[in-house]
């Protein structure tokens, strides 16, 4: 019998792969796009605010009430949340409708495909904590005591035990640096406080808060200090900070929608206040397009390089999606422009529902199967068909 295989024998295989890879990209779609934002917002169930006089009024910040992390954390961390309402004294409960109202006021507007919000509501307490009148009455510091409070290393305060310790171990977790990488300042009008035992007697505990400007330089802390059950001591310190950081410095000048390469830049550890913009890493840069035009010297920082654009609205796209030991490779259409690194939302033609992949090279995006192992792998081939493969074993 001839077994030669014949044009309608192809059709069927042609056929039959085509609606496997249409069947398994459906199901894909179905599963993985609620886990796929970029950012995450969890409201925390408490917090307290401290405000700088009795009569100030002021707004929650999202990052004062929630944890956030991804990509649009810096930007989120300071949105008002129901700006005004708040005085000394008040408690409030700021609930997750609130967050979201927030952010739909935002302009851009909030891509809320690429945001996972969640708790559902946060009990703050807004107060004011003034210093003890035997130290230095709030703005009677003298001129001379803000001359000394230049950032210096901190050397072996950390382990020294006093309020002190106590004021540097809060900052750096709050900066997440090593203690090599910071520089703190400490005004010497507030050195009969941080000099205290932070554990005599034994029944002794300090909280210690940095205030709502603890991202810049010029940090307001609040101290408390309490014996048992009862607040022995109160205080309101300023300190100066300083971090440092590995960054990308740009050797010479480079232009605005310019590809930035290796020859143009290097990196440095440098000094700086908290409040900078966060430095970019070498791997964030090269091989990105300036957003603006960076002078030489200068430190580049998120917002002034961004991935090289990877898709176009409408462009057709190679899926390489994963799950366990298969791989799909599909063609899509990409229904918005997305850069390298990016989710974007794509559609087959001939099918009814979109799904979402991560942008991998231009052209080229990749979905990993929530649940799935997906085996390290080489960089798969341009596939002008769609098709299915199988990892080795």
């Amino acid at each position: 019998m001839d077994m030669r295989t014949t044009p309608q024998m192809d059709v069927r295989s042609t056929q039959s792969t085509w609606c496997m890879v249409v069947a398994l990209v459906l199901t894909i779609c179905t599963t993985v796009s609620p886990v796929l934002a970029q950012t995450q917002i969890k409201l925390r169930p408490s917090a307290s605010i401290v405000l700088q006089n009795a009569q100030a009024a002021r707004a929650a910040t999202l990052g004062e009430i929630a944890d956030i992390s991804g990509a649009d954390a810096e930007r989120f961390a300071a949105v008002h949340v129901r700006p005004g309402m708040n005085v000394s004294g008040e408690q409030a409960t700021i609930s997750v409708d609130d967050v979201r109202s927030a952010l739909n006021g935002l302009s851009p507007r909030v891509n809320w495909g690429r945001v996972t919000l969640s708790g559902s509501a946060c009990s703050v307490n807004f107060r004011t904590i003034t210093d003890k009148p035997a130290i230095a009455e709030p703005g009677k510091r003298s001129a001379e005591s803000h001359h000394d409070a230049t950032p210096q290393p901190i050397d072996d305060a950390l382990s020294l035990g006093t309020v002190r310790s106590a004021v540097i171990a809060r900052l750096l977790d709050l900066y997440t640096v090593a203690p090599q990488d910071l520089r703190l300042g400490f005004d010497s009008g507030d050195a009969e406080v941080l000099d205290l035992s932070a554990s005599d007697p034994a029944t002794r505990r300090v909280d210690v808060q940095p205030g709502g400007g603890a991202s810049s330089g010029r940090v307001p802390v609040s101290v408390l200090i309490y014996d048992g059950d009862r607040v022995v001591r109160t205080a309101s310190i300023i300190v100066q900070a300083q971090v440092q950081r590995d960054v990308v410095l740009a050797r010479s000048p480079i232009a605005r929608n310019q590809a930035v390469t290796a020859d143009l830049v290097q990196t440095a550890r440098q000094w700086m206040s908290p409040s900078a913009k966060s430095p970019l890493t070498m791997d964030q840069v090269v091989g990105g397009v300036s957003m603006t035009r960076i002078a030489a010297g200068s430190i580049i920082a998120s917002g002034d390089v961004a991935a090289a654009i990877a898709c176009k609205r409408g462009e057709m796209v190679t899926v390489h999606v994963l799950s366990g030991p298969v791989t799909v490779r599909a063609k899509a259409r990409a229904l918005s422009q997305a850069r390298d690194g990016e989710l974007v939302q794509l559609k087959i033609d001939g099918t009814k529902e979109p799904f979402m992949a991560r942008m991998s090279g231009r052209g080229r995006a990749v979905m990993v199967v929530p649940g799935t192992a997906a085996e390290p792998r080489g960089e798969a081939p341009h596939a002008e068909s769609n098709e299915v493969s199988h990892a080795d074993r």
